[in-house]
């Protein structure tokens, strides 16, 4: 409601009151191009402003060689355009020294929109900016926003104030909450209804955060650039944040690559610029520090820090060194056990009396896929298979009566998931004062070591099966060899036309077969199977007696 109520004002007023009608014809004469003659006289009118300006022109900040005596010769020498911002500086800062209403101080306003304006002309002459007046007025403008809001809602502006002083939170932030709308958006607008260029309206948007200027505007991002850093700047001369002389120093290397003699440089005049031009303002910068003055301030903090800290830290490592050693050898003990067992290359499980589990290291689990959370709720009877349960509980049971057991347990533990697989566990019991307080659970997953037993007696019987297939195949040569001569020999002495030749010629060929299977089986180095229907599997002779690249080496492989 009261952005909606400050934009309605703003759009349905000629003039904004804050700048007297002086400076709003002078604004709208530099847009519209008048001529110096229109320019001299509107600035006649007014006897203040007419020496004021001659004042400044005179003044050691144009370092002029000669006397200007008239607003006509002051226009001649400086230009057009620069005696218009010299009108517009004037004027603004005429208007914005206006009594302190509510909690807004409006000549602490004045004085910090004139240092700003003074630090953001000294980067733009640094920085090789073609018209520093303008960044001049620019520096004066770009949170006119804020004499605004305080002019013409000094009650919500004081609560914004107040949350200001009382929270830390950015300004920008909380004008919003409150009024709806910041000073910069504001700001925007009031430039809108003056009718200045893109880059100025631009900048006194996005003052506050340059990068979101993008590159395509390249005037407005030199512009919001200049006047963020200028806002730096005079923070570090109000001296509210140490941290901004760093800040400064890093955005003036980002934004315009100057050499730290070239920030230094900037540092240590700003004060003696800021009081050059301070009197032909009328503006009060007493309360103004030079560098060095703030850098011995901050050197003499430092120093008080460093001292209280000094204090401070010796005590704490008086009191840690009695601690360490009232605790060494617990710790040293604890961080040992803790090591071995954190580290350990098998499960460990602590329990109680009743089995439940106490603690666990790391490779339990790894092993188990519980979380630390759910493990707590479980006994490590829980993660057996059904059948070996009972083993387990046995075996509890008398160790708890013989203090030992002779042979760790072979179980079958299940996963999280339900993934069967073979442990060894060896138990043994925790004792204190001779009593026993519970147990210790040493797992071990021998999965690979059951499947490689089981791999290894399966290869033992291949191997003898591969062997007797050998041996009969050896067995069976002799008499196919004498078989297929027979046949051979009783079918030379007869002719084709002769009833028995048929059959003789299939018993040749059916020999011939034979004898050519069991010299594939005499020839049997792998186990390589073939699959029927109804699930029957057996050698695949051929393939089983093709070369390898075992056979090479003369061994027999049974994968």
């Amino acid at each position: 409601m009261v952005k909606e109520q400050l934009i309605k004002w703003l759009k349905s007023e000629k003039d904004i009151p804050v700048l007297s009608s002086t400076a709003t014809k002078v604004m709208k004469m530099a847009v519209d191009g008048a001529t110096a003659q229109e320019l001299a006289r509107v600035i006649l009118k007014s006897p203040a402003l007419t020496a004021k300006v001659l004042r400044l022109v005179n003044s050691p900040f144009y370092g002029l060689s000669q006397k200007v005596s008239t607003i006509q010769h002051a226009i001649t020498l400086l230009g057009f355009k620069m005696v218009c911002n010299q009108v517009l500086s004037i004027s603004i800062v005429e208007a914005f020294a206006l009594k302190k209403k509510g909690m807004f101080d409006h000549k602490r306003f004045c004085r910090d929109a004139f240092c700003s304006a003074v630090a953001a002309d000294m980067i733009a002459r640094e920085c090789g900016y073609q018209e520093p007046e303008e960044v001049f007025v620019l520096g004066l403008l770009h949170d006119i926003g804020v004499l605004v809001m305080a002019t013409y809602q000094p009650d919500l502006f004081d609560t914004v104030l107040a949350k200001k002083e009382a929270s830390g939170q950015p300004m920008k932030a909380i004008e919003q909450e409150i009024l709806g709308i910041d000073h910069t958006e504001l700001g925007e607008i009031i430039a809108e209804q003056w009718c200045l260029p893109p880059a100025i309206r631009l900048t006194i948007r996005y003052h506050h955060d340059p990068d979101q200027v993008v590159s395509e505007h390249i005037h407005a991002q030199k512009l919001c650039r200049i006047i963020y850093l200028s806002d730096i700047m005079l923070e570090i001369f109000r001296g509210e944040d140490g941290h901004r002389t760093a800040q400064f120093s890093r955005e003036t290397k980002r934004f315009f690559k100057f050499t730290q003699d070239q920030i230094n440089s900037l540092l240590n005049s700003f004060v003696t610029r800021v009081k050059g031009l301070a009197d032909v303002f009328e503006i009060n910068t007493a309360d103004i520090r030079d560098y060095y003055q703030i850098l011995q301030e901050a050197n003499t903090k430092l120093g008080k820090i460093n001292i209280e800290y000094d204090v401070l830290v010796k005590k704490i490592h008086q009191e840690q060194e009695k601690l360490a050693v009232e605790s060494a050898r617990v710790q040293k003990s604890e961080e040992k056990y803790r090591q071995l067992f954190e580290n350990a290359s098998d499960g460990i499980a602590i329990l109680d009396p009743d089995g439940k589990l106490l603690e666990v290291n790391k490779k339990f689990y790894e092993m188990s896929g519980y979380s630390r959370e759910e493990i707590a709720a479980l006994s490590l009877q829980n993660l057996f298979s059904a059948h070996d349960v009972d083993n387990f509980l046995k075996s509890l049971g008398l160790l708890k009566k013989q203090g030992a057991l002779l042979k760790p347990l072979n179980l079958v533990a299940v996963t999280k998931e339900g993934k069967e697989q073979n442990i060894e566990v060896k138990l043994s019991c925790l004792c204190k004062d001779g009593s026993q307080t519970g147990f210790q659970a040493i797992i071990r997953d021998i999965t690979h070591r059951k499947k490689e037993e089981e791999i290894r007696i399966q290869q033992e019987k291949l191997k003898a099966v591969i062997e007797m297939a050998g041996a009969a195949a050896h067995e069976l040569a002799q008499p196919m060899t004498a078989l297929l001569g027979i046949t051979e020999l009783l079918m030379l002495k007869i002719t084709p036309e002769d009833p028995n030749y048929q059959t003789i010629n299939t018993i040749y060929k059916q020999a011939h077969k034979m004898a050519e299977t069991t010299q594939k089986i005499s020839r049997i180095t792998r186990y390589i199977i073939k699959e029927f229907p109804g699930g029957i599997k057996i050698v695949d002779i051929n393939e089983a007696s093709k070369p390898s690249l075992n056979d090479s080496n003369k061994k027999t492989s049974f994968n």
